[in-house]
């Protein structure tokens, strides 16, 4: 059971497909975690992270309307925060850097993204 684990997390959520933003939503806040967004530009969830608001993780869409988050991944990476990133694409299409990340393919199981975000 992850619910346990993930109270009062505080987890950012940046995706640009409206639906599933707000599904991830829903479902990260039936396990008791604080849900940061969701927010569909990247400029907005950069000013997120810079303004230094307190994260326990984050689950980023690689592809946001054109626009590849790359940079808020390292961003969060540098600061020690957990990073899930999910792609309509191959996880093995990443950039190099971005390899290490956990990569989840969409459509993925929403328990299989709360078991990442505690692991």
């Amino acid at each position: 059971m992850t619910q346990a684990r993930l109270r009062d997390m505080r987890i950012l959520i940046v995706e640009d497909e409206h639906m599933l933003g707000a599904a991830l939503k829903d479902y990260l806040e039936g396990e008791e975690a604080v849900v940061i967004g969701p927010v569909a530009r990247l400029s907005e969830a950069l000013a997120i992270v810079t303004d230094g608001q307190p994260l326990d993780g984050a689950v980023i869409d690689v592809n946001l309307a054109g626009e590849k988050s790359h940079l808020l991944a390292e961003a969060l990476r540098s600061l020690g925060i957990r990073c899930i990133l999910t792609t309509g694409e191959r996880c093995d299409m990443m950039p190099a850097e971005l390899l290490d990340l956990l990569c989840l393919e969409k459509p993925f199981k929403f328990s299989a993204l709360a078991t990442a975000l505690v692991a």
